[in-house]
């Protein structure tokens, strides 16, 4: 599936107005910035929506999650989002969904961003946001393989707020400054 596929996606789940949870597996298709566009377009027509779940493929650029953050920051009724962005070319991606997500009462948040272009000056931004989510409890997490360093890697550790916890594989619960690095694997 490619971009122009996914209006066919996005114009069939579009008539489920009332809908309160969505899970798109995207993973092993190539939907590209005009796709997340669409996506994030389709949005608009869930005021209900309090869990959204989305993996893409490796073609999601930073212009693409910034159209999807964008949509995504209109779903005020969200309380959990997870996207997975693992081998896509995001970097000041993470910036825009920062801003966009900043004011959504989330209460769990999970980011693969595995093998991407994160750089420290990124990771910061999303810190400082963070620190303002008031409503964030869980956080997961994977910045493997990125342009952000060890020392960087650790001051993010510790600048998380000690209300936030991150789960393990086994669906445990711990301060994600105790034992997190944020390159777990990601479920």
């Amino acid at each position: 599936m490619e971009d122009h596929d996914i209006k066919v996606i996005t114009n069939a789940v579009s008539v489920f107005k009332t809908l309160k949870s969505l899970k798109l597996d995207l993973s092993n298709n190539k939907i590209k910035t005009k796709g997340a566009q669409n996506i994030s377009i389709m949005f608009a027509k869930f005021p209900n929506l309090a869990k959204l779940s989305i993996n893409f493929g490796g073609y999601i650029c930073d212009k693409g999650l910034e159209f999807l953050s964008n949509g995504i920051s209109k779903l005020s009724n969200l309380t959990s989002l997870r996207l997975g962005l693992c081998r896509n070319n995001i970097g000041l991606g993470l910036v825009a969904l920062s801003k966009n997500i900043k004011n959504l009462q989330l209460s769990k948040l999970k980011i693969c961003l595995k093998s991407n272009y994160v750089d420290n000056n990124s990771l910061k931004f999303f810190s400082n946001v963070l620190n303002q989510m008031s409503t964030l409890s869980v956080l997961k997490l994977n910045l493997y393989d990125n342009e952000v360093s060890d020392k960087e890697m650790k001051e993010f550790e510790y600048t998380i707020p000690s209300r936030i916890f991150s789960t393990s594989k086994d669906g445990k619960h711990f301060p994600c400054h105790d034992k997190s690095r944020f390159n777990n694997d990601f479920r």
